[in-house]
């Protein structure tokens, strides 16, 4: 059975290009990997200021954003007692 995950599917994609030998698709895929480091490495830097504090208003980035995970847990929760039960 084939993972249809984000990061399999992405690996797949990136196999086939790299199988093809064709140098001009390999340097977009360079490009398209580049700006995924440069993109996690920005979130990375973002989310370690908010957890030491130097990001402003991390306490409250930190609050806002638990007081989104407790209404999802909440809904979710919700939602899954209002299903009826499995025979």
């Amino acid at each position: 059975m084939t993972c249809n995950c984000s990061i399999c599917v992405r690996e797949r994609e990136w196999n086939e290009i790299l199988s093809t030998g064709d140098v001009e698709k390999i340097k977009d895929l360079f490009d398209v990997v580049r700006n995924y480091l440069y993109q996690t490495e920005d979130d990375l830097n973002w989310a370690e200021a908010v957890i030491d504090g130097s990001w402003p208003n991390a306490d409250g980035v930190i609050a806002r954003r638990r007081c989104v995970t407790m209404a999802n847990r909440k809904r979710n929760e919700a939602m899954s007692e209002a299903e009826p039960a499995k025979p």
